[in-house]
């Protein structure tokens, strides 16, 4: 009904209506430049040439630039080859790029942190970031071969200044599972270790590959970085001992309070007692087992044996001594006088023991002993198992007819009473113009030209001009 039904008079008044002059212009108006903006946003190629003329300039001015410049290649690539850090400013989807990410890696490590996550934990670029090659020296990598050649990257991350603090804006997935990485990392630079991530940074065997692979370096990475509960671990102490007497600074609280493994340490190498704790280093025992490889030891020890050897090596004057008596008796009653008299006796006999095992090894060890007052019997038995230590000995004791003969019995042996022999004959003194007179003698006699002079009885032969 409605189709059918025709039209009235307003509605063919509508219909015939023309457009009037202001529908005509907006009809063929032309789009403006937001128009063309919205619609394409490749930004035209004279744009582009004068952001990268800034660039040139200064590469910071890409973190100024329209957002569609910021995914242009050429002008990122272009900051980039400036300074490394200029990806900060560049798209995400150039930040996911190998390419512009490892160029921008290879010029600043630092520039590691703003790559994506997947390239955050590509082991090439973390290697690049810390300013060393993609692959350990000395090792054949098969990607050399058959992938891209790498050797302009290579030079570009070796010839600056290493970065190896960088590695902290690598995955801490990587950090923590590549073993191959982690280990070329702490071999280079030990403190790289700080890094590690778990499992490997709780890694038992691991840790003994760092150990291993740098005798310089791997203790300290070890010591400082290591877990607690390994580092009370003996088998990865003795290792590191054997690399650095001060190693021993840095075991578990555990292990430096256990005596035995202490005093085994010590036995090994006389300078860990430096790094040994006080008590231990108050020890007869630990000291008397350093000191046997060394009297230098005598320098470590702690406590009451420590003020008797800085005596023995560098004794006081009396006059000091005199008054230091005076002061503390002074203070002191008359119980605790004689208590402290007790004491100092017993350390002087022990530390006489210690000093009398020491000349057995050691003859100067008996000069060490005259702080605490050395008589005859100490010093005899100190020849008897020294004869070196007669030279240490007082004058007096020097001079003594006995002293010396003890001294010649223990370095020599005592005389058996028996004549010398000789067990080969010395050999006969030759003149040099005569040696080879024999010889000329059997020729001349063969040539008939033998001259005899006789005088007397008594012929000589001498030999012709």
């Amino acid at each position: 009904k409605r189709m059918s039904k025709a039209p009235t008079g307003l509605d063919q008044k509508r219909m015939s209506k023309a457009p009037t002059g202001l529908d005509e212009k907006r009809m063929s108006k032309a789009p403006s430049a937001m128009d063309e903006k919205h619609v394409s946003k490749q930004p035209s190629s004279k744009a582009v040439f004068r952001w990268e003329k800034e660039i040139e300039k200064n590469w910071w001015k890409l973190g100024l630039a329209p957002e569609e410049f910021t995914n242009n290649r050429e002008v990122v690539m272009t900051a980039i080859k400036q300074d490394g850090l200029a990806l900060r400013h560049a798209s995400n989807e150039l930040k996911n790029d190998w390419l512009f990410v490892a160029s921008a890696v290879c010029r600043d490590g630092e520039a590691l942190q703003f790559a994506s996550n997947e390239l955050r934990n590509d082991a090439k670029m973390a290697r690049w970031a810390m300013g060393i090659r993609d692959c350990p020296a000395g090792q054949i990598n098969i990607e050399e071969w058959t992938g891209p050649d790498l050797t302009e990257y290579n030079e570009l991350a070796t010839k600056r200044i290493p970065q190896p603090n960088c590695l902290r804006h690598a995955s801490e997935q990587l950090r923590g599972k590549d073993q191959e990485l982690m280990l070329h990392a702490i071999k280079e630079y030990w403190f790289a270790a700080d890094h590690l991530a778990l499992p490997l940074r709780d890694s038992k065997p691991f840790w003994k590959k760092v150990l291993e692979q740098n005798e310089q370096t791997g203790w300290q990475a070890f010591g400082n970085y290591a877990p607690v509960l390994l580092r009370e671990d003996e088998e990865l102490m003795r290792l590191a001992l054997q690399m650095d007497s001060f190693a021993l600074h840095y075991a578990g609280p555990a292990l430096r309070r256990r005596r035995s493994f202490i005093l085994e340490a010590v036995q090994r190498d006389w300078r860990t007692l430096r790094s040994a704790p006080l008590d231990f280093r108050c020890d007869s025992q630990m000291l008397l087992a350093a000191a046997v490889q060394n009297l230098e030891a005598l320098e470590y020890a702690a406590g009451d044996l420590g003020n008797m050897a800085l005596c023995a090596v560098q004794p006081p004057s009396k006059q000091i001594m005199e008054e230091q008596k005076e002061v503390w008796t002074g203070l002191q009653d008359a119980d605790e006088v004689e208590r402290l008299a007790k004491q100092k006796q017993e350390l002087k006999k022990e530390w006489n023991r210690v000093m009398l095992c020491l000349a057995e090894t050691h003859g100067r060890a008996l000069s060490f002993m005259r702080p605490t007052g050395v008589d005859k019997d100490m010093t005899t038995t100190a020849i008897q198992s020294n004869g070196v230590a007669l030279a240490y000995a007082e004058a007096h004791y020097r001079e003594d007819r006995d002293m010396v003969n003890e001294s010649v019995r223990a370095n020599i042996g005592s005389c058996s009473g028996l004549v010398w022999k000789p067990d080969a004959k010395p050999p006969e003194l030759r003149d040099d113009l005569q040696d080879d007179f024999e010889e000329k003698k059997q020729k001349l006699k063969k040539r008939g030209t033998l001259k005899v002079k006789k005088e007397g009885a008594r012929q000589s032969v001498l030999p012709p001009i």
